[in-house]
């Protein structure tokens, strides 16, 4: 393929300039003797205004949808740490009232004298529950037994530990370690049955040396976060209720108790 040999007044072939002709903007102008150029025209002051607005409207755009990226992000591994919180708690006073006892035991200074290992109760909701349990030795030789507590402050579920100078035998234990268990707790509820499994409806605080035969736990745990967005809501409406099911977690379980018969050293 051959393309013409004339040249054009600008010293470009004719072909050349016609192809630049037709791919430049309409701002190019043919300078006399210097063939194609662009001209001077620049952008007005209104231009450059309008074209910051749309970037600086992009750049929110974009900053929002990261800012909700981020914050669903966050949210959900909150949500995530709050169901291995809760459940762990649940698990830990499951387990621990299972290993429960209460009954009546002879007393080794006293030929013929009874004492009581009490299981005490002190209100449904919130519960505060204080019971002896068995203790495994380090070393798993022995059985050890302590004393556990587990109550609601404010909206920390605590639990007490007693092992030094424990007297399983008084209502009142001394010398204690406290630690919270779980923060964000709304509701904390035992609630016990009766040996026909209907729901125990007696005063309290309860004092028995004898376990009844189960016991439902329930733990609500609410996020600071939803505390803040609910306290804005109208109590009771629909949105409300919506916002409070998706966000509340509920950890709820029944334990038996497995040693009713009594303590019996061995």
């Amino acid at each position: 393929m051959t393309f013409p040999s004339q040249q054009a007044p600008s010293g470009f072939p004719v072909w050349l300039e016609s192809v630049l002709r037709s791919v430049l903007p309409r701002g190019c102008r043919r300078s006399s003797g210097r063939g194609i150029v662009r001209g001077r025209r620049a952008f007005s002051l209104i231009e450059i205004m309008v074209s910051l607005v749309i970037v600086s409207i992009i750049v929110m755009l974009v900053g929002n949808i990261f800012d909700q990226a981020s914050d669903s992000w966050y949210a959900g591994m909150g949500s995530a740490e709050m169901n291995n919180a809760g459940r762990a708690a649940l698990d830990l006073i499951a387990t621990e009232l299972t290993q429960a006892f209460a009954g009546r035991v002879e007393n080794a200074d006293i030929p013929g004298a009874v004492s009581n290992i009490l299981f005490i109760q002190d209100g449904e909701d919130p519960a505060d529950i204080l019971f002896t349990c068995f203790n495994q030795t380090p070393d798993n030789t022995r059985r050890g037994v302590r004393g556990v507590r587990y109550y609601r402050d404010g909206a920390d579920l605590k639990r007490e530990i007693y092992t030094e100078s424990f007297n399983p035998y008084r209502d009142i234990w001394l010398g204690g370690s406290t630690h919270v268990l779980l923060p964000n707790v709304e509701k904390f509820r035992i609630k016990l049955y009766n040996n026909d499994l209907t729901p125990y409806v007696g005063g309290f605080p309860l004092e028995t040396n004898a376990l009844p035969p189960c016991a439902d736990i329930m733990i609500e745990v609410v996020p600071d976060s939803a505390k803040t967005t609910l306290s804005r809501m109208a109590y009771g409406s629909d949105p409300y209720l919506a916002y409070r099911a998706a966000n509340v977690r509920t950890f709820s379980t029944r334990v038996y108790f497995r040693n009713r018969m009594g303590f019996l050293p061995r």
